[in-house]
């Protein structure tokens, strides 16, 4: 069995993640736990929700993902579990999050994307979701009229302000913000509410996410490729 830590910074990110997990991998031979950690400076940082699964003799893969909070504390969540990761016999460490507000810092963001982390046998890829992980929902063009027949892609290209389907839209600023002003023209929202999101991923086509959005948006295929690497 591979056991596998995923750290996201919020809500939206971990609920991606557990049905990306479960369309590519199925669920057969899978287990996935999650927690979220709260705290920090002046308070001690701990566990302040979690879900655990227990895995049998049929688990080939146990993820566990957090819940960080914010884009901040990702990496910071990293370093402070890593013994105790490699102490519950841990193989990788996955740590995903976005760049907005701090578009125009990217360049600094990669570069000091590892910083900080200590030699370990853990082996630790951190994806950084060019500008929001909603860059990927925006791309995946098939979710539009699964949520509403008054949704479609042209209506999704004349709000990006590109074409969606042969463009990246890593070059959206602010994603998430596209993505609601799309959903308004069905009467709907975007907001990042525990609803909204899970309406969203949902209804998204994890085929084309696969496959289509992926060729297109390059921290996404960074992701799955890694992931591949563990399977």
């Amino acid at each position: 069995m591979k056991k596998v830590a995923i750290f996201v910074e919020g809500q939206t990110e971990q609920y991606f993640v557990q049905e990306l997990l479960k369309q590519i991998i199925g669920q057969r031979g899978l287990v996935i736990s999650t927690a979220k950690l709260a705290g920090g400076k002046k308070i001690p940082r701990q566990i302040v929700e979690m879900h655990i699964a227990s895995p049998d003799l049929q688990t080939q893969y146990y993820f566990m993902i957090y819940d960080c909070g914010n884009d901040e504390r990702v990496k910071t969540d990293i370093i402070d579990h890593i013994s105790s990761l490699i102490t519950a016999s841990y193989s990788h460490v996955i740590g995903i999050r976005d760049v907005y507000p701090n578009n125009s810092q990217i360049g600094l963001l990669r570069k000091f994307l590892y910083l900080g982390i200590p030699a370990t046998p853990l082996s630790i890829k951190i994806v950084l979701a060019v500008n929001e992980i909603e860059s990927w929902f925006l791309a995946e063009e098939n979710h539009y009229s699964a949520i509403s027949s008054q949704l479609n892609i042209s209506l999704a290209n004349q709000e990006a302000g590109i074409d969606i389907t042969k463009q990246s839209t890593e070059v959206i600023i602010h994603p998430a913000d596209t993505l609601n002003k799309i959903y308004q023209h069905a009467g709907l929202a975007y907001h990042k509410t525990k609803k909204q999101i899970q309406r969203t991923v949902n209804n998204m086509d994890y085929a084309n996410v696969y496959i289509g959005v992926r060729a297109r948006n390059c921290s996404l295929d960074e992701l799955l490729s890694f992931i591949e690497s563990i399977m």
